[in-house]
């Protein structure tokens, strides 16, 4: 006999995510299955008990918000990984959609979704390579890359090391992309190629300058930006 105080498998949170992406998102139900990993009969399941009771009852937006929909994922997604504040996100959504939204309804975005976050300090640029660095031997050119990865339901990041000249790959997944998740990332790769790293290739992002270049450079190891 199921115990009534036992947590559903998909918690209430998880299945609004569902329904919002279908029902506002405009995604198929096909996208949302792939994405949170579980069968259409699962979320019809859900979708049924949920709609015939008061377990999911979305908010109702004011009439004239234009925070709403794929700009309140944009928002969100952006917010997190680069930390605009109002005046920045604000022109990246009018270049992004095409909608201008005051910096004061941002603000009042973040505050409510607890998107304010402590300010970055200001890095140091570094300018991107003009010329293609061509490894001679393994290690000496180790590429990085981060990408967003979904993992039990949440949204975590995941890197990969490639070196350039062997093609030897390696990869591991972390909850932020802070500087010191970089470093750990960076260590555990280190670990495990069978060769000396001589030389990390990355993109411009914050994360990989500040406290990440500066441990290369104590290293000893190249820094190459792209």
């Amino acid at each position: 006999m199921a115990n009534k105080n036992q947590a559903p498998a998909y918690p209430v949170k998880i299945r609004q995510k569902w329904y919002f992406l279908v029902e506002k998102a405009n995604k198929t139900v096909d996208e949302v299955c792939d994405l949170y990993a579980i069968s259409r009969k699962t979320y019809y399941k859900w979708r049924e008990k949920d709609c015939g009771s008061r377990a999911y009852q979305p908010k109702k937006e004011h009439p004239g918000t234009k925070i709403k929909g794929e700009i309140k994922i944009f928002i969100c997604a952006e917010k997190a990984r680069i930390n605009y504040g109002p005046l920045k996100m604000k022109l990246l959504i009018k270049r992004r959609f095409d909608v201008d939204i005051s910096t004061t309804a941002i603000y009042k975005f973040y505050k409510k979704k607890g998107l304010i976050f402590r300010p970055q300090k200001k890095l140091a640029w570094y300018t991107p390579l003009k010329e293609v660095v061509l490894p001679k031997t393994p290690g000496e050119v180790v590429q990085m890359d981060a990408k967003y990865v979904w993992e039990d339901n949440i949204r975590k990041y995941q890197r990969t090391f490639i070196d350039i000249y062997t093609g030897l790959q390696f990869a591991t997944i972390t909850l932020g992309m802070t500087a010191e998740e970089t470093i750990n990332s960076y260590l555990q790769a280190e670990k495990y190629f069978p060769f000396k790293i001589l030389g990390v290739q990355s993109d411009n992002g914050s994360e990989n300058r500040g406290d990440f270049h500066k441990y290369l450079v104590e290293k000893g190891i190249a820094h190459y930006f792209i």
